[in-house]
């Protein structure tokens, strides 16, 4: 079923506020699934999950935002999946895209502040996207 590379990285602004993100890379679609799975399978509870778009340098992006509570915790995240210029929040569309298109490198794009679970959250979600242009998903 083809290989996998996971990258993590965790980048803080001046306040010390931190964004985790994490990049899956697979030649094989079905190797990827949505972080639900993963988050409600270590103890998250999903709280809510919303499309959202935003525009940076005039490009505008699409990707699924969701909060997590556990233990009081809370968890803000954007995600998105992307195959050579599409970039889509539905997995099972680019799924059947690899059918018709032949796709060859599949990649889950995901950012996430951990903290309170206040509007805080999100707007420092939002900073890190503005001010990394490289990640902006294409299509």
């Amino acid at each position: 079923y083809g290989s996998a590379r996971l990258s993590k990285r965790v980048y803080a602004n001046s306040d010390g506020q931190s964004v985790a993100l994490l990049i899956v890379e697979s030649d094989d679609v079905h190797r990827l699934h949505a972080p639900e799975y993963c988050l409600s399978g270590s103890g998250w509870v999903m709280d809510r999950r919303e499309t959202s778009t935003w525009t940076v340098d005039g490009e505008e992006a699409i990707a699924a935002r969701l909060s997590a509570s556990r233990n009081e915790i809370g968890l803000k995240s954007v995600y998105w999946f992307s195959s050579g210029n599409r970039s889509t929040t539905n997995l099972a569309g680019l799924r059947l895209g690899n059918r018709i298109a032949g796709d060859e490198t599949f990649t889950l794009y995901m950012a996430t502040a951990i903290g309170g679970g206040d509007s805080s959250q999100d707007e420092l979600l939002n900073e890190f996207l503005e001010d990394a242009p490289w990640l902006i998903p294409s299509g």
